[in-house]
């Protein structure tokens, strides 16, 4: 059993890379060697597929936070911001032609 948790372990980092039929047969293959019954090796697959879930949200986060920082660094408009200032451009650009026509 140390040596599941084990390999459990050393592949957790690489679940967030794999493909969900390739978590199956990584359990598979583990539940082969460590001669786990079928039920066992249905909830290491479980249990894998929940932890490549999570690492998978883990680097999600961990990269938008990393290229947030560097937007900021590098002092460049982000979408949301880009957006914002198109509305307020479009919000003028409405002022700007009512004055125009109500002008004399």
């Amino acid at each position: 059993m140390m040596s599941l948790l084990r390999k459990s372990a050393l592949i957790g980092i690489g679940l967030a890379y794999m493909t969900r039929d390739k978590i199956e047969e990584t359990a598979r293959k583990i539940a082969k060697e460590d001669n786990l019954s079928e039920e066992e090796g249905r909830r290491l697959a479980e249990e894998l597929l929940q932890q490549a879930d999570e690492a998978g949200e883990n680097f999600k986060a961990q990269i938008e936070k990393l290229v947030r920082s560097a937007t900021e660094r590098m002092d460049i408009c982000t979408g949301k911001q880009f957006r914002e200032l198109d509305e307020r451009v479009k919000k003028l650009e409405d002022l700007v032609a009512k004055s125009d026509n109500s002008a004399p």
